[in-house]
């Protein structure tokens, strides 16, 4: 809130008052005057500025599928299906004006996803990761600005891989470092300790995990 300002004294033409909004909040400044003679201005005039100068806040994400691998220390989000993330987050203030998602692929292709609103103190957007094809890997930085033009951002990597995917470019092989003592047909015999080389692969979102016995 601030004081009410009036000011006494002859003066013709314009008159210029300074009016410091130094907090960050919603404003409503009624605006009268009067003349030397008495007489009221017939007008209902109100200002009703905001000042804001703090970024959204609460920047939460959502995601339809249950699992997802979160690597959120790394920045890192991998999933084995198309799924939807959803952000939302606050404003007490100005309000949350859009929300924008920036998707980047391996290949470098942007696509912008930006959803507008009106002036409120949460809001939220989803989008669908990936858009066409079964597949993704690249980036996703999510925007969130208010009212006031404050931006919040944040980006994060995705991965999403089918298991069709996952079969073309993931495979295991398994080698014998040792020579057999004997081979009868396609079965080796071996009179000493065995020494075997697994290989693992998967070219597209990596190995997170493995087990032999």
């Amino acid at each position: 809130a601030i004081n009410g300002i009036s000011e006494y004294g002859i003066k013709r033409g314009i008159w210029n008052v300074d009016i410091p909004l130094s907090t960050d909040a919603n404003y409503r400044i009624p605006i009268s005057f009067t003349d030397l003679a008495g007489n009221a201005a017939d007008l209902n005039v109100t200002e009703l500025p905001t000042k804001d100068t703090t970024l959204p806040a609460d920047l939460e994400f959502s995601y339809s599928v249950n699992d997802p691998v979160n690597y959120k220390g790394f920045g890192y989000l991998f999933a084995r299906h198309k799924m939807s993330v959803t952000a939302s987050a606050k404003d007490e203030t100005a309000g949350i004006h859009k929300i924008r998602f920036t998707i980047t692929d391996e290949n470098g292709r942007k696509t912008v996803k930006e959803k507008t609103f009106s002036a409120a103190r949460s809001n939220s957007y989803k989008v669908e990761i990936p858009l066409e094809v079964s597949d993704f890997k690249g980036t996703v930085k999510t925007e969130v600005f208010d009212w006031s033009g404050n931006r919040l951002q944040q980006t994060r990597s995705h991965v999403v891989e089918s298991a069709e995917k996952h079969d073309r470019t993931g495979g295991a092989v398994i080698k014998t470092q040792t020579s057999p003592s004997r081979t009868i047909g396609d079965r080796d015999f071996y009179n000493t300790d065995v020494k075997l080389n697994l290989t693992i692969r998967d070219a597209y979102s990596g190995i997170g995990f493995y087990s032999y016995s």
